[in-house]
């Protein structure tokens, strides 16, 4: 067993994980909870982003100052991007903006194209059309070093506020980055969700066709609704790379997806402050696993890995939650647009 723990680490790993989380649990519900789409491929969309961190990473620190290195994964491509970054900070800093941009803009392509062949089709086809795709784009990636470095990945993103010399306050100063997003993904979700589009989904989630014979384009909808959670899950990617300073395909396996639909389900679907409350709840388990794995690792007689008790925890919340609580924690909501607003109002005069 260790000496001490590093609280304030602890502390800024807790908020910077879930600062990412609650930004795919948010999307997902969003998908999920809302239009009724159910995205068993959302690590995929979520690696879109973190690959794009890594190579645009590269790209400003790297390939505009007119150096070349042997691959994008090569050690003198990772030793150069941290000594770019550390002397060219501005530059560090306007390749995480576009790195953001960027991520968002592809993974949302990447969203509507993947599901396309789907959208006409079931749910569960649906949701098992982006299951394959994740996997497969998993396996293409990792066998191929020009864009993610192949089985290695991409090592050496340097932090945006690698300029701050105290790295504990530099990695602090992210993690409050990173809830700032989470928060404001929470708010602009909330008022997408309370508008008339939130009650399209609704509409689209409860019965496509009574949707369709009022005129409502439901393969559109659909990929939408997809496009623009997949483009947050890419701003999620992005915000873990440049967190982590790695990214390397084996870390995108289904587990991720299976993590984030836990959140959506323990804290409420169709609720937004449901799933942010279930990143909560998550995120924590994460934490405490990991501490209790790395605290005591070979000191006590466990037939597994500690750390992966947090999926032993995973299995016991669902199913305290489905028993006691099957709406979640935070159960849905009517959508409060402008004119449920004013009928509410109407009705308590």
């Amino acid at each position: 067993m260790t000496s001490g723990i590093d609280i304030l680490g602890i502390l800024t790993s807790f908020a910077t994980f879930l600062g990412v989380y609650a930004i795919l649990a948010l999307s997902l519900n969003l998908e999920y909870g809302y239009a009724g789409q159910p995205n068993f491929g959302k690590v995929l969309f979520y690696s879109v982003g973190c690959y794009l961190a890594g190579f645009i990473s590269t790209v400003f620190l790297i390939y505009l100052g007119g150096q070349t290195v042997p691959g994008i994964g090569s050690y003198q491509a990772t030793v150069l991007r941290g000594i770019s970054g550390a002397s060219q900070p501005f530059l560090n800093a306007a390749g995480f903006i576009v790195a953001l941009i960027v991520g968002f803009v592809f993974a949302a392509l990447v969203g509507y194209v993947a599901s396309f062949p789907a959208l006409k089709l079931r749910e569960d086809y649906l949701g098992m059309t982006l299951l394959v795709a994740g996997e497969i784009v998993r396996i293409i990636v990792r066998g191929q070093t020009w864009f993610s470095g192949g089985a290695q990945g991409i090592a050496g993103v340097p932090n945006p506020f690698i300029w701050i010399g105290d790295a504990k306050l530099r990695y602090l100063s992210y993690a409050v980055l990173v809830l700032g997003f989470a928060l404001l993904t929470c708010f602009c979700m909330i008022k997408l969700t309370n508008s008339p589009y939130g009650r399209l989904l609704k509409s689209v989630r409860d019965d496509d066709l009574a949707a369709a014979s009022f005129g409502k384009n439901v393969p559109r909808i659909r990929g939408g609704v997809l496009a623009i959670g997949s483009g947050f899950a890419g701003v999620a990617g992005v915000l873990y790379t440049y967190y982590s300073g790695f990214v390397q395909a084996d870390a995108f396996i289904p587990a991720v997806t299976f993590a984030v639909w836990v959140m959506v389900i323990v804290g409420g679907t169709a609720n937004m402050k449901g799933a942010f409350a279930g990143a909560v709840i998550i995120s924590s388990i994460d934490t405490l696993t990991r501490i209790f794995g790395i605290e005591f690792q070979g000191s006590l007689p466990f037939l597994i890995d500690p750390t992966y008790l947090r999926y032993i925890a995973y299995a016991i919340l669902i199913i305290l939650v489905l028993m006691y609580r099957p709406s979640g924690l935070i159960p849905e909501q009517p959508v409060k647009t402008p004119a449920w607003r004013v009928a509410t109002e109407e009705k308590r005069s």
